[in-house]
């Protein structure tokens, strides 16, 4: 009667063979998962060159700005310290303007600014009058950066810096900046505008 005690149990066995399948299965699945990601990330990067390269190989610059170079009749545009890629309007989620650390002012879109050139002029207007506050303790702005964050082909935060180095408010070279920064909100609040009233008309 001692055998009987060392037989395995074939119910037990079974079991543990069909954990052990399942384990195994499950193995697969996840790794074949992994390689259909794999797959679909790089068919996707492969993609977003190829558009890139199109889009390089249609730019032509039309209009200069302070850091970006503009093309309005693909309404594309690049920047200078990004060469290699050509960002769409469209693509534009919004901006900000960042003076020492403190944002000043944002995007069209969060601004909800209105799409007529006067209120726009007179949005920018207000804003360069709030950069060259009167408060005496900053008489010295050592940061100005145009931030614009990206979606589509080329996702991610984009910054201009627009001071090389620190400069005394209400400097003829502060004011400089700040006319640059207005045309660099104007040209983006007039685009996302164009594209947003597009949208809205195309829903």
């Amino acid at each position: 009667g001692l055998c009987m005690f060392f037989k395995k149990d074939p119910e037990k066995e079974r079991l543990k063979q069909e954990r052990k399948q399942q384990e195994k299965e499950r193995r697969e699945q996840l790794k074949r998962e992994r390689e259909q990601k794999a797959k679909e990330l790089k068919e996707k990067r492969d993609a977003d060159i190829r558009e890139n390269v199109q889009r390089v190989s249609t730019f032509k610059s039309t209009s200069f700005f302070e850091g970006v170079t503009v093309d309005e009749v693909t309404e594309m545009f690049k920047l200078t310290d990004q060469w290699l890629k050509v960002f769409r309007f469209d693509e534009v989620v919004d901006y900000e303007v960042i003076q020492d650390g403190h944002v000043e002012t944002q995007g069209a879109l969060s601004l909800k600014r209105a799409a007529v050139g006067g209120v726009l002029l007179a949005g920018v207007g207000a804003f360069a009058g709030g950069l060259s506050g009167k408060r005496k303790s900053e008489t010295i702005v050592s940061e100005l950066k145009f931030v614009l964050k990206m979606t589509g082909i080329h996702e991610g935060v984009y910054t201009i810096n627009l001071l090389k180095k620190p400069v005394p408010k209400g400097s003829k070279k502060y004011t400089k900046v700040i006319g640059k920064l207005n045309e660099l909100s104007l040209l983006f609040d007039k685009h996302m505008q164009i594209h947003r009233l597009n949208t809205i008309e195309g829903e």
